[in-house]
């Protein structure tokens, strides 16, 4: 109101007002910049994580495969180990039915003896 009566009391209010609107609009431009850096900023750190995530992931996938390798070749040295003790099974059979034999030959020379 008192500018309205006064040339120069005009020019200062408008003299403050640009300068008030142009700080205004410097820290409007200022959190803009700092907005858009801290957006880059974030968006470098989620790159980075996604890129981590990838390679941890791709590490898993690695050390998964190398238990799945390793567990079939335990499967497989199972299935041998499964099939010797068959084949020791067998043979052990075998030996008992030999040493029948032998103790069945062993009473038929004890009887000829006896019978001589």
């Amino acid at each position: 109101m008192l500018a309205k009566d006064n040339d120069r009391m005009e020019s200062f209010v408008g003299t403050i007002k640009k300068l008030t609107a142009d700080e205004e609009v410097a820290e409007a431009c200022e959190r803009r910049r700092r907005y858009l850096n801290d957006i880059a900023t974030y968006e470098d750190e989620i790159k980075s994580m996604e890129s981590e995530i990838a390679e941890k992931s791709q590490e898993l996938e690695n050390k998964n495969q190398e238990l799945e390798n390793k567990n079939q070749e335990l499967e497989n040295r199972n299935q041998e180990l499964e099939n010797k003790n068959r084949e020791l099974e067998n043979k052990d059979r075998e030996l008992d039915a030999k040493n029948q034999e032998i103790n069945r030959l062993k009473e038929m020379l004890e009887d000829i003896k006896r019978n001589q």
